[in-house]
């Protein structure tokens, strides 16, 4: 033994140790994050919320679409559609 086996072991354990705690960090922080979105989700899917909200901003259109697609098409702004 000439002294280097002594650091060598001593620094294979922190780095254990290093990375244990980095995976109990992270495990306890997605654990945490993942609660948080359990406790907090609205109800219904996220694209039906968007739906009607769209819904609901662009109700004319919907009740009238013809109009408004005629409104669009006479207009003269550079676009053909």
């Amino acid at each position: 033994m000439n002294g280097q086996e002594t650091p060598g072991i001593i620094a294979f354990y922190v780095s254990m140790c290093v990375i244990i705690g980095f995976a109990i960090v992270f495990s306890v922080l997605f654990a945490l994050y993942g609660h948080y979105k359990i406790k907090n989700i609205k109800h219904g899917h996220k694209n039906v919320v968007i739906e009607k909200v769209l819904k609901k901003k662009y109700k004319k259109i919907l009740n009238n679409p013809k109009k408004e697609l005629d409104d669009i098409r006479n207009r003269n702004d550079g676009y053909s559609y």
